[in-house]
């Protein structure tokens, strides 16, 4: 059987480990897909997203501590080679680095690297050692969009980079009872609701949709769905600017086409 791994930094709610989970469910059957998280632990990863759970046994963790750690290279050449790898598949620069430089270490054959943005490209630090670590490991590169591909070949130098854009599971994600889902999200009935998801961290840019808000109409609302270190501050902004009313922080949603459904529209403002 087929051994393919996923490499990403931590197995907490957001879009490139939710893709992760996705891409392992899609290719099972067809092999033994496994997905490496560098940080934390299962048992509370498993605890604070209910969503692992169907994956718990295709879960291997290493509770990689803060900082630079060049034994992991290691340590991950050694699972490579036990667990007889077929294929890496690296989401983002941590995992490039320990992931990509331990299967070629193990001599693993298939490497393939995905960017699914390029904001941390503009750290220059960032750019010289990604452009090192792509130098040695050789991947096969993947943008998830055209505008990451073309900062990828300005800022990395790499030429060779495949686009495969986000898809849509179009029979997941399809229109339904707004009312309904309004009811059980226990948002407010009769108004236009904008929508927001993603992390409450800063790069996400709820804080400009918030300061938007208030140069519309009264009765437009705001939902927004996630959690983050930027919700108190978040929270502190919306009573500022008098948005209590109008403002509704959902936290941690799991069912994102109930969510989708009780919506007017959604603004990605990042």
């Amino acid at each position: 059987m087929k051994t393919v791994i996923q490499v990403v930094q931590h197995l907490r709610p957001g879009g490139i480990e939710t893709m992760a989970l996705d891409l392992a469910t899609f290719c099972k059957g067809q092999g033994n897909p496994l997905i490496i998280s560098l940080e934390g632990d299962r048992e509370s990863a498993l605890a604070a997203w209910p969503r692992l759970a169907p994956h718990a046994e295709q879960l291997i963790f290493l509770q990689k501590p803060p900082g630079l750690q060049p034994s992991l290279v290691i340590r991950l050449s050694r699972l490579f080679k036990r667990l007889n790898v077929e294929a890496i598949h690296t989401h983002h620069i941590g995992p490039l680095i320990y992931a990509g430089l331990a299967a070629r270490i193990a001599g693993i054959k298939h490497l393939v690297h995905t960017e699914h943005d390029a904001w941390h490209l503009n750290d220059k630090h960032r750019q010289r050692l990604q452009r090192a670590v792509i130098k040695i490991t050789r991947p096969t590169l993947v943008a998830d969009a055209q505008t990451v591909a073309d900062e990828m070949k300005k800022k990395l130098h790499s030429k060779q980079i495949s686009i495969i854009n986000n898809g849509i599971d179009t029979e997941r994600f399809i229109p339904g009872d707004q009312a309904l889902a309004r009811q059980q999200l226990k948002l407010p009935l009769g108004v236009p609701i904008i929508g927001c998801s993603g992390r409450l961290e800063k790069v996400k840019g709820q804080q400009q949709l918030i300061m938007a808000l208030a140069h519309i109409p009264y009765e437009i609302h705001l939902a927004l769905a996630g959690i983050g270190s930027t919700e108190t501050e978040l929270k502190n902004l919306v009573n500022e600017l008098g948005l209590t009313d109008r403002v509704h922080f959902l936290g941690r949603i799991d069912n994102m086409p109930q969510f989708y459904q009780a919506l007017s529209l959604f603004c990605l403002p990042s």
